[in-house]
């Protein structure tokens, strides 16, 4: 209320009538009035600004302001500890009550049972795509690991589930080259340690012109040199080659069904609704046309 009066206090004598002292008021009330009254009203800003901080202090957030952006495998051991100091003497713990909610299942967790993936995130919706990456490539390490120490001790342990997932393509498109930022680390880990090529990585970016475009003729050249030269690409900054303008997604179902004959491909994608209905009906094309079975998992945001 405070804050509304000094405001409309200061909205009334900023009109020109009361600022150019054009009421005939009587003297007693005209002095109140002109443009020393309208100067001196609108320094009450000051207690407005103050007022303003002291409103919001005790507002509290009801609902959620974040991203949904934490990108963790299934695989990964660490996680947030939970620490309670038990009370001295006689006094019994209680255990807490615990109202849980949920679970609710995310479309892309069921890709360990296929053996062929494709994975298609648009902007920040690669973040769970991403996650699969990591534990995809957490378990070839393993896979290296233990090759490894058979060969040193030269006896084989068959107790360990073998991983479904033998192929995996990515495919990130977005338009600001500064996204590429985010998931550096996890790309230029995957071109080092993926030795055997089980995950294929493709970037876009399609802020830039198409390739073939003459506008764009210039980068590509200069990005094949540079790539070939220190194997970076000079858009993304990783080691992974960034294409320009969005995939032809029908040649990316083809490609994977000529390379996975009579095999069942994942498709997870995660991103905004535009894309869905595309990539749904190429889904059911190739199913239909191949003899490759395409099963369609979104996520929208």
């Amino acid at each position: 209320m405070a804050i509304a009066f000094i405001l409309a206090i200061a909205f009334i004598l900023a009109q020109p009538w009361f600022r150019r002292n054009k009421l005939n008021l009587p003297k007693p009330l005209k002095k109140l009035t002109g443009f020393n009254a309208f100067w001196y009203s609108h320094h009450l800003f000051v207690i407005v600004y103050v007022l303003f901080i002291i409103h919001g202090y005790f507002l509290y957030l009801s609902k959620k302001w974040y991203k949904k952006t934490a990108c963790q495998p299934a695989s990964d051991d660490q996680s947030g500890l939970l620490r309670a100091d038990m009370l001295q003497g006689n006094n019994k713990p209680r255990m807490p009550r615990l109202m849980i909610d949920g679970p609710y299942g995310a479309p892309a967790q069921d890709y360990k049972n296929y053996e062929v993936l494709l994975l298609v995130g648009l902007g920040i919706g690669a973040t769970p795509l991403i996650s699969i990456l990591k534990d995809v490539l957490n378990n070839i390490k393993q896979h290296q690991d233990l090759e490894e120490a058979v060969v040193e001790s030269g006896v084989k342990n068959n107790k360990r589930k073998p991983f479904a997932t033998k192929r995996a393509y990515f495919y990130w498109v977005t338009r600001e080259e500064g996204s590429f930022e985010w998931f550096k680390g996890v790309m230029n880990e995957v071109a080092e340690s993926d030795k055997e090529g089980v995950i294929e990585l493709h970037n876009y970016c399609t802020s830039v012109y198409e390739e073939g475009d003459a506008r764009s003729a210039l980068i590509t050249m200069l990005q094949s040199l540079h790539h070939a030269k220190n194997g970076v690409d000079i858009v993304s900054g990783t080691r992974v080659k960034t294409h320009f303008a969005r995939p032809n997604w029908r040649n990316v179902f083809k490609h994977a069904a000529l390379k996975h004959p009579d095999q069942r491909v994942g498709v997870f994608y995660c991103g905004a609704h535009g894309l869905v209905g595309e990539l749904k009906r190429l889904s059911l094309d190739f199913s239909r046309k191949t003899s490759t079975r395409f099963d369609f998992h979104k996520e929208n945001f």
